[in-house]
């Protein structure tokens, strides 16, 4: 998917297979949103057609507001724990990382989540 793709799919907004979603974090750590709340959006994803998830988003403007370079790991990690802990079965999804050039002054670090349509129905 290219830059602009991104940027036209998150300008029109959430739907039934596209998750926009801002991350707080406090002390390095995710206070929001909160683990079970993702968990609950990849399984009904997972249920129906897949979908994808995109962090570092806001949901309600679709402002990108980004995920700093030091914490991009933590949220990778964060969703993993996610699609292994909380899902069952486990759900392998790709998780892409992207630098959106916004004009020369402001890149913003995102993370795309794609969740595959699962054959066997997830349970939160």
């Amino acid at each position: 998917m290219t830059e602009t793709e991104l940027l036209n799919l998150i300008s029109l907004g959430e739907d039934s297979i596209l998750e926009l979603k801002d991350l707080i974090f406090k002390n390095n750590k995710i206070t929001g949103p909160h683990r079970d709340s993702i968990a609950d959006e990849m399984s009904a994803m997972a249920n129906s057609y897949g979908g994808t998830i995109i962090l570092g988003v806001n949901d309600k403007t679709h402002e990108i507001t980004g995920i700093e370079t030091s914490n991009i790991n933590t949220a990778e990690n964060w969703i993993k724990d996610i699609a292994n802990d909380l899902i069952s079965p486990p759900l392998d999804c790709k998780i892409t990382k992207h630098c959106l050039i916004l004009n020369t002054d402001n890149n913003k670090n995102i993370l795309r989540i794609d969740v595959p349509n699962s054959s066997t129905k997830c349970n939160k």
